[in-house]
């Protein structure tokens, strides 16, 4: 769907708009309304709308300085404009903006169904024109980038080459590694799939292109550095940056400086969000894997270290201590899980996770371990009801997940909260239907056995629970009180054996479970307000 947002600062027209027209039959979506154009230059942001349809006179920023704004940051987007003024003025500014269509107020809705599909038509072709460019470079690349990437990958990946098919491998695909001294930077999307799914329909080998096309065009003035896909891992660049200086530390700086630009500008652009890992420097192209193994470490656990995007490898080094999980809050867990205190359990999660992400000398690594450790408390809380935590959150591989897939701490907090949030709620349904079938049984117990010497104590005996937990729960699933329904059983029994004349009242009073003969008349006058022998006569 084509995303189209409404800007006016009347709210009955930003309705008439919506109910006006059928939207989504015309493939489009309204993503957001806006009452004036700064709240609109927000929500444009946001969800990078393909479409805008805006009034022009709107308090603060009005429709013509948002024109302007969303003509300079986003090209792209089409813009109609509605308005109730003629004026040459605005016709005039709204031609050097390269508005669409330009719409008189009151809107005629013919008018507008014509001028949307139009702009559907635009957009598909500019999409189509864009697709087809993307896929000529593709093809008319493909085969020369492809054995260089793979022959790179392999070579950073410290797969075991000798120095001959290196040298073999470098000449093979003009390369050249003149620098006496290089570093590894491995440039991560930790958004990719979501990107390709969302701007890509899913062609990954699409996104990747484009990612790699808009950074190699911003490193083409960066010297002596060469980047490259990734060949095993989609959504990830490689950056090789030769050097011949021994200030090693002026050149990381110089790394981070180029790198935080590449950021900005990917993120302004294709909407990816980078991470950045740098490796420590190298001078033998055989030792290429350790700095890019460094790099890989250090990426990973780029969105985890307070305040960054781009880390060096040195700053996960240095910090060696490791936190181990405490025994007393892993029981705690267990008890909050088990009781459905969600509350208390993500304050528990937070707090542990925010102790080891607020220290500077505990490993970074350590938040994954420690997720690990939460999630292994979570499966021990689903194993008594036969469930799997994999099951559950549709996630076969739950350690792949955790130490490769969840970047940044807010990630990796979320996702053990939603983890521990499914457990409970599968716990508590699971207790629900557990409860639900016990009282069954109860209910058919005391149905049967009502003329037996049984109470509260003995059937929660009987049913192995508390008897305070009976009580509470056959309140809640029946409505009636234990001892309420079981007299009530013994009652409506009662009833049924008062019509047979040759049963005597002591009778009567032994075979519905009251022993006591003046006890059962005294609970019969209680029930009904008055005597057996009265009732009978009635």
């Amino acid at each position: 769907m084509i995303k189209v947002l409404l800007v006016d600062d009347e709210e009955w027209i930003r309705l008439g708009l919506r109910e006006q027209m059928e939207w989504e039959s015309l493939g489009l979506e309204i993503v957001g309304e806006a009452p004036n154009g700064a709240i609109a230059l927000e929500m444009v942001d946001k969800y990078q709308p393909e479409i805008v349809v805006s009034d022009i006179r709107m308090p603060g920023m009005d429709g013509i300085q948002l024109m302007e704004a969303i003509h300079t940051r986003f090209p792209n987007i089409i813009i109609i404009v509605i308005s109730g003024y003629s004026d040459f003025e605005y016709a005039k500014k709204a031609i050097t903006f390269r508005v669409f269509d330009y719409i008189l107020k009151p809107i005629e809705e013919e008018k507008l169904e014509e001028t949307l599909i139009r702009a559907v038509q635009r957009i598909i072709e500019e999409n189509n024109k864009k697709e087809d460019l993307l896929k000529l470079n593709m093809k008319l690349n493909e085969s020369g980038i492809l054995a260089k990437e793979k022959f790179l990958t392999h070579l950073v990946q410290g797969t075991d080459l000798s120095l001959e098919e290196i040298q073999t491998g470098i000449a093979k695909n003009g390369l050249s590694f003149a620098w006496p001294r290089m570093a590894a930077v491995v440039i991560r999307a930790e958004n990719f799939e979501a990107v390709a799914v969302d701007k890509y329909k899913k062609d990954t080998e699409l996104a990747g292109y484009v990612l790699y096309n808009v950074v190699h065009e911003l490193i083409q003035d960066y010297d002596n550095s060469i980047v490259f896909r990734n060949y095993s891992k989609q959504g990830e660049l490689i950056l090789l940056k030769g050097f011949d200086t021994e200030a090693y530390s002026l050149i990381v700086e110089e790394i981070y400086a180029k790198c935080g630009h590449i950021i900005d500008v990917v993120t302004d652009i294709v909407r990816f969000k980078l991470y950045v890992g740098i490796g420590r420097e190298f001078m033998n192209m055989r030792e290429a894997g350790r700095s890019y193994t460094q790099a890989v470490q250090a990426v990973q656990n780029a969105g985890i270290v307070q305040g960054s995007r781009i880390i060096h490898f040195d700053l996960i080094d240095s910090r060696n201590d490791y936190y181990m999980y405490p025994e007393d809050k892993e029981k705690t867990l267990l008890y909050y899980l088990e009781n459905s205190y969600k509350t208390q359990a993500f304050v528990l999660i937070e707090d542990c996770l925010n102790e080891i992400h607020s220290s500077p000398t505990i490993h970074p690594q350590s938040i994954r371990n420690t997720v690990l450790e939460l999630t292994m408390n979570i499966k021990k809380a689903l194993k008594k009801y036969n469930c799997l935590l994999e099951d559950l959150l549709q996630e076969p591989n739950i350690h792949d997940k955790i130490m490769k897939d969840l970047f940044t701490i807010s990630e990796l907090k979320e996702w053990s909260m939603e983890a521990a949030s499914k457990a409970m709620e599968f716990i508590a349904d699971n207790k629900k239907s557990g409860s639900r079938k016990t009282m069954d049984e109860i209910v058919e117990y005391l149905n049967k056995r009502y003329g037996e010497n049984i109470n509260l104590n003995s059937v929660a005996d009987t049913f192995f629970v508390n008897p305070a937990y009976l009580s509470r729960i056959f309140k809640s699933e029946t409505g009636y009180n234990f001892n309420e329904y079981l007299n009530k059983v013994r009652m409506d029994a009662a009833l049924k054996l008062l019509m047979q004349e040759n049963l005597k009242m002591n009778d009567i009073s032994e075979m519905v479970g009251y022993g006591n003969v003046s006890y059962f008349l005294k609970k019969f006058k209680e029930y009904f307000g008055c005597t057996p022998t009265e009732y009978k006569r009635k």
